[in-house]
């Protein structure tokens, strides 16, 4: 069949990509089972959250790489995302590294080729964003500028039947009683906003590494709640490599690089505030923490 010479590249490459993803069976009923096609399809209605949900994990079970991780970035932040990395024990160079990022709106994320794999291009599957034509230059990069909040899945074109997708996810960062710890753990995978109240306990633990995360890079809980005088003990569970714990702006913390289970570090705290702090090895991917220094509550 001819293709009709008034269709656009990107309509023609939006309906094929999404015919040829197997694993959206059962997802293509409605456009709006992904933010951008719905809105590509002027629909006013969206699908159950449920059925969104399902259709986005049916979507990553064919990502290459994928490991249920989701990257997350905070305000101010300059995501990479790799063009042609290799999945742990493959040589095909066919997969987005990181698979799943969250970014705040007005957030521009960058795609790097490595240069390995073939030809790559990045397109949405909604349409809203497209590098061109695939290339193989090590060092092309592509930019797009994330304002709206959704979902946003998108391809390579040359590989999308093998794995090769990838997934933006833009919300808002988390909202709670304390900005400064809102912005501080904007990048940790398991902070929502809540802080939970310890100040009825006079020793409270936070495990290093909890593996609560796929590469237990992690504070369990990364913000507590509790009242001067308390001392909180940091227990490593031995996962994620070697961990310590360091203060911003404070002169406390634990120098040495811990990989082993056990108890290496305490302190107590006597002053009133919000104490952020971080393991230094891997502050970049998201291990981050708080303690919030408060009186009784007057309630």
């Amino acid at each position: 069949m001819e293709t009709p010479p008034d269709w656009s590249r990107r309509t023609l490459l939006s309906t094929t990509a999404l015919a040829s993803l197997g694993s959206l069976t059962g997802c293509l009923g409605s456009a709006a089972d992904v933010t951008g096609l719905a809105r590509a399809a002027s629909s006013d209605v969206a699908e159950p959250s449920s059925t969104s949900d399902q259709c986005l994990t049916d979507f990553l079970d064919g990502a290459n790489g994928y490991d249920g991780h989701t990257k997350r970035y905070g305000p101010e932040a300059e995501p990479t995302i790799t063009v042609g990395s290799s999945p742990e024990g493959s040589d095909a160079h066919d997969m987005f590294d990181p698979v799943v990022v969250r970014v705040v709106p007005d957030t521009t994320v960058t795609w790097l080729w490595t240069g390995y794999g073939g030809p790559h291009n990045v397109v949405s599957v909604d349409g809203s964003f497209d590098s061109g034509s695939s290339v193989t230059t090590s060092g092309t990069h592509f930019e797009h500028t994330f304002s709206e909040p959704g979902t946003y899945r998108y391809v390579s074109e040359s590989n999308r039947g093998d794995g090769m997708r990838g997934v933006v996810e833009v919300a808002e960062p988390p909202s709670g009683e304390y900005p400064a710890v809102d912005e501080w753990l904007a990048s940790v995978e398991g902070y929502d906003g809540t802080v939970p109240d310890r100040r009825e306990q006079p020793r409270v633990t936070v495990t290093v590494g909890s593996a609560a995360g796929p590469d237990a890079f992690d504070f369990a809980p990364p913000a507590v709640k509790i009242s001067p005088g308390t001392t909180v003990t940091w227990v490593w569970s031995g996962d994620g490599g070697p961990h310590n714990v360091a203060f911003e702006d404070r002169e406390i913390r634990l120098d040495s690089f811990e990989p082993e289970p056990g108890v290496h570090f305490e302190h107590t705290f006597e002053t009133t505030g919000v104490y952020r702090y971080a393991c230094e090895p891997h502050e970049s991917l998201g291990q981050r923490g708080a303690i919030i220094v408060e009186g009784p509550s007057s309630d």
